[in-house]
């Protein structure tokens, strides 16, 4: 139990502290020039990896709004201001995080789920399966008072073996770190605090 919790206490911190651990593979943004406005003339696009070639996986989409020192027009010579700062210049560097790899074991954060049936469902059974067939833990969170039903939701995607562990307030007083597989956590679903957790799961 304490090795996991210090293998857990890694994963996170890195995942969800820095976020930024490892440099990532082909990483490219490409800039479009679409007019949407007198200071609306372009944006960068970063898509994931294996997006061109999978046609039935769907993604998050993430909007990155940029502050005033980035203020322009979106024109060729004034779009790269947007690589100074934020989501882009992190891509830019080749430090968005893909997936992680920690004692040897692999770890691949997506973050948030899609809020809605069937899209939901769609997206747990995918990742479990990406799981199974590269021995891959996935990690998720949620917003702290939505904690509850994502467990159900996993319980209820996830096959019988899928091991779930959900771990939630670490290192304070209250911590809750706990791994069962579906089955056993059908049996005993405990009600989680309204804060901050990581779910990670391993087909």
């Amino acid at each position: 139990m304490k090795h996991l919790r210090l293998l857990l206490l890694r994963v996170t911190t890195i995942f969800v502290l820095t976020f930024f651990f490892v440099g990532a593979q082909a990483q490219v943004q490409t800039a479009r020039f679409i007019s949407m406005g007198s200071n609306t003339n372009g944006y960068y696009e970063y898509l994931p990896q294996g997006y061109n070639t999978n046609t039935t996986q769907t993604y998050p989409l993430i909007l990155f709004i940029h502050g005033m020192g980035e203020l322009g027009d979106g024109s060729p010579a004034q779009l790269p201001k947007l690589l100074n700062t934020g989501v882009a210049a992190s891509i830019n560097v080749g430090e968005m995080p893909v997936s992680l790899t920690v004692n040897g074991q692999s770890f691949s954060f997506t973050g948030y789920l899609p809020v809605k049936e069937p899209a939901r469902g769609q997206r747990i059974k995918q990742l479990e399966q990406h799981s199974k067939k590269e021995n891959q833990t996935q990690m998720v969170i949620e917003t702290p008072y939505r904690n509850n039903n994502l467990l159900q939701d996993l319980l209820k995607h996830c096959l019988p073996g899928t091991r779930i562990c959900i771990a939630q307030n670490l290192t304070a007083p209250n911590q809750y770190l706990k791994t069962k597989n579906v089955t056993e956590w059908k049996k005993e679903t405990p009600t989680l605090e309204k804060a901050p957790a990581v779910f990670l799961f391993l087909a």
